[in-house]
């Protein structure tokens, strides 16, 4: 289990350019942050390595399913023929983590 802290700032609309900071937390943090009132988005990481793509699908409790093609520094333009994808929500704030810890 990792626990984690991020905060992403879109630096134009879009998902074109975006900061990113992670702040990692141990558990001893992590105990006293989490007594703290806040959104909690919780999600099941699952890592595919599969022809050549590196794909990260995050599990929510509801069976919601987000995949995130890791294509370095920028967006993927591209999708493998493989992954069944029902909408692009690249630029949908509300599929974002504060979107969906809301």
């Amino acid at each position: 289990m990792t626990r984690k802290l991020g905060h992403k700032v879109r630096l134009t609309p879009g998902p074109e350019e975006v900061a990113c900071t992670t702040f990692y937390v141990d558990d001893h943090e992590w105990a006293h942050m989490s007594a703290l009132p806040a959104r909690t988005l919780r999600k099941k990481r699952h890592l595919v390595d599969a022809d050549g793509w590196l794909i990260a699908i995050d599990e929510f409790p509801d069976g919601s399913l987000l995949a995130e093609i890791d294509d370095g520094d920028q967006p993927s333009g591209e999708v493998p023929d493989w992954l069944d994808v029902v909408r692009d929500v690249s630029a949908d704030e509300a599929w974002t983590g504060g979107g969906l810890a809301r």
